[in-house]
């Protein structure tokens, strides 16, 4: 499946904010008062974003009572409303000068199609326009991933075979698929995907608590714990052979020398674990300390039990 400009119009937060040309389909040419000949070229999707203009009320202060003074200040006061001060009457500030023209449309191309090694088709975007940039999130179905769904209610779910994607663009018409280095496809982080996207699990409650149907969030919601394993994905560049020897000193002599030619470690990703499972423990352990506070391990494991005994869920075996 592919986009068409309509559909990034559609998806677009800030659509009404696009630079358009001439080959759009409908335009506003708002018109100034006086003399002016200048005008401005906005693209008109829908009347949501016209300001339909109000009749204000205005009043004369020599012909309000005192009560009426009254209420007027307990208005500001209490809602921040006001009124213009003139004649008594209405002022109308409806827009003038609109004038909505049809263009000849012209066919374009897709602005966003399947067109990385990894995309089988894509779906559903979001666009945002953030720091002079329109950052498009979007589901994509992974190629060689098997895919599974879920029905309930008559309303199916994916649960395996796709991803959150994610793409840039400055114009709205090149858009760019970034290497996030965030989600492995088939051994590589070369991509822009974001997140599996697949149905978290349903909630339900046994002996033990509330509990999710699955753990694909990974322990992690929202950035808080929901109560199961924790499970942290990590990746390491492999170690690079020094095959130039850098310049170095002698620590012996002090006089410059250069660095021995080594191979690197080909058993570094084991050593990683280690490191990697007792920095994801500090992290933990800081964690529960903010929370449970205790300036001795004695008060800190009491406050622990107090925490689990006060909330609706205890630890589960698998």
């Amino acid at each position: 499946m592919a986009f068409t400009r309509r559909d990034f119009l559609s998806a677009a937060v800030m659509a009404a904010a696009l630079p358009c040309a001439s080959t759009t389909a409908l335009f506003a040419k708002p018109k100034t008062k006086g003399t002016s000949t200048d005008e401005k070229l906005f693209l008109f999707l829908d009347w949501f974003h016209i300001q339909k203009g109000e009749l204000k009320v205005t009043l004369d202060p020599q012909r309000i009572s005192k009560e009426g003074k009254k209420l007027l200040e307990s208005f500001e006061r209490d809602f921040n409303k006001t009124f213009e001060k003139s004649t008594h009457g209405f002022k109308s500030d409806a827009p003038f000068g609109i004038r909505i023209t049809q263009e000849t449309a012209k066919h374009s191309k897709p602005w966003l199609v399947p067109d990385q090694p990894w995309e089988k088709s894509i779906s559903s975007p979001t666009v945002l326009f953030e720091k002079g940039k329109y950052r498009c999130w979007y589901i994509a179905r992974l190629k060689g991933e098997t895919e599974t769904s879920t029905v309930e209610g008559g309303r199916a779910m994916s649960v395996t075979g796709s991803a959150l994607a994610y793409a840039e663009s400055t114009d709205g018409e090149k858009w760019i698929k970034p290497s996030l280095k965030i989600l492995s496809y088939q051994a590589s982080l070369e991509n822009n995907l974001v997140c599996p996207f697949n149905n978290g699990g349903a909630i339900f409650r046994d002996d033990h608590g509330l509990r999710r149907e699955t753990n694909r969030a990974g322990g992690i919601e929202a950035g808080v714990s929901n109560g199961e394993d924790v499970v942290v994905r990590a990746a390491m560049k492999p170690l690079p052979t020094l095959m130039r020897p850098l310049r170095s000193v002698d620590l012996e002599t002090g006089e410059p020398a250069e660095a021995l030619v080594e191979r690197s470690d080909v058993a570094a990703v084991e050593a990683l674990a280690v490191v990697a499972e007792a920095a994801v423990a500090f992290e933990l352990a800081r964690a529960a300390r903010e929370k449970l506070g205790g300036d001795s391990l004695a008060d800190f494991v009491l406050a622990h039990r107090a925490y689990l005994d006060r909330i609706d869920w205890q630890p589960r075996t698998r």
